[in-house]
């Protein structure tokens, strides 16, 4: 019978570093952190709301944490989330013939005055060396290529009404630059773990 509690006693003592660990003790500092970057990324590189998820991260990571730079840069789009590259390509379009429509018909009241303004105004468009529907076409190329930051530098050389018809659409454009870019520091601290 001695034998027999010894062996017990044994038991629970060993129990500890046999038995699995409780989740909490588990799920403790960076491993928290990382469950937690993980839970943000595939909403930051979607167009969803992404609050519950951020604020989430927010508690888990320190006050000091490189992070925290990142995440505040795309705070202020949680609740709505960021249009996509895919999305803003799609947006373009009526971009494009925004500003195509503003190069072309000009907002003149006198009928005369916009025919004379239209027809001159196809010159420049059939030779190619309208400034703006320039701009516009080497964005629709960078876009097609997936190159959400060269287009954004092309849609910057506008001027004008023409730069006011792309505003939104650029403001949307850098709001997603810098999602991926807080996807890249994300991506680079669950791989430290």
């Amino acid at each position: 019978m001695a034998v027999v509690i010894s062996f017990i006693s044994l038991a629970v003592a060993a129990a500890p570093y046999y038995l699995p660990k409780p989740q909490s003790e588990i799920l403790t500092g960076e491993r928290l952190t990382i469950l937690g970057a993980s839970q943000l990324r595939p909403r930051l590189v979607s167009s969803q709301p992404f609050h519950t998820e951020l604020s989430i991260l927010y508690r888990l990571i320190p006050e000091d944490a490189g992070i925290r730079v990142s995440l505040d840069l795309v705070a202020g789009d949680a609740q709505h989330g960021i249009p996509t590259t895919s999305q803003l390509r799609r947006q373009f379009a009526a971009v494009s013939q925004a500003i195509f429509l503003q190069e072309v018909i000009p907002p003149k009241d006198d009928w005369y005055q916009r025919v004379k303004v239209f027809v001159e105004s196809m010159a420049p468009l059939l030779s190619g060396n309208n400034q703006p529907l320039i701009v516009v076409r080497a964005t629709e190329a960078r876009l097609r290529a997936g190159d959400l930051d060269g287009a954004t530098a092309e849609i910057r050389k506008l001027s004008g009404k023409s730069a006011e018809a792309a505003e939104k659409w650029l403001e949307d454009a850098e709001k997603r630059l810098t999602a991926n870019r807080v996807v890249k520091a994300l991506d680079a601290l669950t791989a430290q773990g």
